[in-house]
C-alpha cells in the first residue's frame, strides 16, 4: 500500500492540502475522516480479524482499527511521525488469537499493518533495541515505531515464547528482520504496574542476494517491508547521518515444511529510476543539516576575492573517498545563465580546496542585494558512491541546490544554501524569469491562511 492511495482514501479530494492534526486527543481534531477507512477494506482486502488454515500453517490476520494516534512533543517514540494503531489488540481479536493458538500449527503466522519490532529512521541496525510490553500501559518507543497500543503483553507474551513463529507487516517503508535476543524479567513498578521488556535485534538484506541471514533456532522472525511504489528508507550503520534510502521491494518467506529456508525481499521493478538517487539524500539531509547548524557542507568559503574555497564536509554524512566528481555554479539573471566552472585542487571527501572563476566585478555585482541573481550549485557525484553504501544508489543526477552569495570581511565569498528559498522554491519567480518552462495558473491555486478547507 502506497502514501498516494492511503493520503486520497483517508482524506478525500483535499488531502493535499491536509495540516497534520499532531495529538488530536489534546486538540479534539482528526486530521482524517475514520469512514473513509471503509475503502481500504473495499478496494485492498476485505479481509480483517479472521483466521486462515492451509496445511501446517495458520495465519491470523489482524486489523488496524478506524482510529490511530499521531506521535506528539513529549511522546516516547519522540516528534517523527508515524502513527500507532489505538484499538488493537480488541477482546475480540485476543479471542481469536486464541482460537488460532489452539489449533496448536507448526507454523503460525501474524499478518498486521502495525509493527511489533521496527526500528526508528534514525536507528542504526547496529543497536541493540527495547521493547516495552507493561502492564496496565506500556510505552512505545523507538524500537517498535507505528506499532499498536492496547494489551500488548498478550502478543509480546506469545512472541518471546516462540508460539508465534512469523510476524509479518509493513507501514513503516523500511525494511528489516527482527527477532527478539532477551526477555528482561518482570517486575513490580512503584504504582502497582508490572514492567516488562525485550530486546530485540534487527538484521538488514544481502545488498545484493536482498535475503536475510535466519534468525536462531527457537526464535520468532518478525519480518518488516518496505515500500513497493515509493523510494523506502533504510540506516544499516548509521551512514549518510541516517537518513539512507533503499530501492522498492515485496517481502517474501519460502517454507520447507513448516520452517522457513529463505527470507528476502523482491525489487519491484528493474527501472533505473527505480534505484534512490544519492542526490535526493544529499538535499535531505542538507535541509535537515540546517536546521541543527550543519548541512552537507560546513564550510564553503574563500579567504579572498581571488583565493580558492575552502570546503569542508559534515562528517556525520560518513561519504566514502573523494565523492564530488567536480562543481558548477550557475548565475541566473532573468533567462540569460553563466555558468562558472569549480576546479578541484585537491581533496580527500572531507576537506577540498576548489578554484572558481570569480572576478572582483563579478562577486561586486552578485552580492549586490539590488540585483535579482539567482545561483544553483550543482555538484556532480562520483560514480564510485554507487556501491560505497549499503543500498546501491544512482549518482548520474547532480545535486542542485539554490544557494546565495555573501562576500566576507576579507572580500572572498562564502557559499551557502538559500537562507529564504533553499527549502521551498520560489515558484513564483521562476514563473516570471521563465513563464514557458514554469507558467502556472497561480491565482486560481492561492489558499487563504485558514484552518478551514477551501470550499
Amino acid at each position: 500500500m502506497t502514501d498516494s492511495p492511503e493520503a486520497t482514501l483517508m482524506y478525500g479530494p483535499d488531502y493535499a492540502r491536509v495540516i497534520m492534526g499532531g495529538a488530536y486527543q489534546a486538540s479534539g481534531r482528526k486530521n482524517f475522516n475514520p469512514d473513509n477507512l471503509n475503502w481500504f477494506y473495499t478496494l485492498f482486502t476485505p479481509l480483517s480479524d479472521c483466521v486462515i488454515t492451509w496445511g501446517q500453517q495458520c495465519f491470523i490476520v489482524l486489523g488496524w482499527g478506524d482510529d490511530e494516534r499521531f506521535v506528539a512533543l513529549g511522546d516516547s517514540q519522540g516528534t517523527s511521525f508515524l502513527p500507532r494503531a489505538t484499538e488493537p489488540l480488541t477482546y475480540a481479536q485476543m479471542k481469536l488469537v486464541d482460537q488460532a493458538m489452539a489449533l496448536k500449527k507448526p507454523c503460525t503466522v501474524l499478518c498486521a499493518h502495525f509493527t511489533l519490532a521496527n526500528y526508528a529512521a534514525d536507528r542504526p541496525f547496529s543497536e541493540r533495541g527495547t521493547v516495552d510490553y507493561s502492564v496496565p500501559s506500556a510505552r512505545p518507543g523507538q524500537y517498535d515505531f507505528g506499532t499498536f497500543e492496547s494489551n500488548r503483553d498478550f502478543l509480546y507474551a506469545l512472541l518471546a515464547s516462540n508460539q508465534i513463529h512469523y510476524t509479518l507487516s509493513g507501514h513503516s517503508h523500511r525494511a528489516g528482520l527482527y527477532h527478539i535476543d532477551s526477555v528482561a524479567p518482570s517486575n513490580l513498578g512503584k504504582y502497582g504496574q508490572v514492567n516488562q521488556t525485550l530486546s530485540v535485534r534487527a538484521t538488514a538484506p544481502g545488498k545484493d542476494s536482498r535475503t536475510y541471514p535466519l534468525p536462531p533456532a527457537g526464535k520468532s522472525a518478525i519480518l518488516v517491508s518496505p515500500s513497493s511504489g515509493p523510494i523506502p528508507v533504510q540506516n544499516i550503520n548509521g551512514e549518510l547521518a541516517n537518513l539512507g534510502l533503499d530501492t522498492p521491494a515485496g517481502s517474501y518467506i519460502h517454507f520447507s515444511g513448516s520452517k522457513a529456508s529463505e527470507i528476502g525481499l523482491k525489487t519491484a521493478s528493474q527501472a533505473p529510476q527505480a534505484k534512490p538517487r544519492l542526490a535526493v539524500v544529499l538535499d535531505y539531509a542538507d535541509v535537515m543539516g540546517q536546521k541543527k547548524g550543519k548541512g552537507v557542507f560546513t564550510r564553503f568559503e574563500s579567504a579572498t576575492t581571488g583565493g580558492p574555497f575552502t570546503v569542508e564536509v559534515n562528517p556525520d554524512l560518513k561519504l566514502k573517498g573523494d565523492w564530488i566528481e567536480s562543481i558548477s555554479l550557475y548565475v541566473v539573471d532573468g533567462k540569460a545563465v553563466t555558468e562558472h566552472k569549480m576546479t578541484k585542487n585537491s581533496g580527500d571527501g572531507k576537506r577540498y580546496s576548489i578554484a572558481a572563476s570569480f572576478s572582483a566585478m563579478d562577486i561586486s555585482a552578485y552580492t549586490d542585494r539590488e540585483r535579482a541573481f539567482m545561483f544553483f550549485m550543482n555538484v556532480n557525484i562520483s560514480a564510485s558512491q554507487n556501491t560505497a553504501f549499503p543500498t546501491h544508489y544512482d549518482t548520474s543526477k547532480p545535486w542542485s541546490v539554490l544557494v546565495e552569495l555573501n562576500q566576507n570581511p576579507s572580500s572572498g565569498l562564502a557559499i551557502a544554501r538559500h537562507s529564504q528559498w533553499g527549502e521551498v522554491p520560489k515558484h513564483r519567480l521562476y514563473s516570471d524569469i521563465n513563464k514557458d518552462e514554469y507558467d502556472y495558473p497561480w491565482k486560481d491555486k492561492d489558499i487563504k491562511a485558514s484552518n478551514k478547507r477551501p470550499d
